[in-house]
């Protein structure tokens, strides 16, 4: 997904690993000692991505919301965005 992302050209994001526990697993996915069990399928390959300033993809005349009590010119409480 982030490739498809980066074909579209630069754009600044952050990007924290994280791990995908398979969710069908039955019982506690944890031992004792608060380790994941072995037995529990899990995939280190995802990423959350945060885009930085994500205003730029944002229509202010097309969307409905409340602007930012911290910064006014921004959206802060969306109704409904395009």
């Amino acid at each position: 997904m982030i490739q498809i992302l980066q074909n579209f050209g630069n754009f600044e994001a952050f990007f924290t690993p994280a791990i995908m526990l398979e969710d069908i697993y039955i019982g506690d996915v944890f031992d004792k000692n608060g380790n994941l069990k072995t037995d529990v399928k899990r995939n280190d390959d995802y990423q959350i991505l945060t885009l930085i300033n994500r205003e730029e993809c944002f229509n202010y005349e097309l969307s409905d919301f409340l602007p930012s009590e911290l910064d006014p010119k921004k959206p802060g409480l969306l109704k409904n965005m395009f």
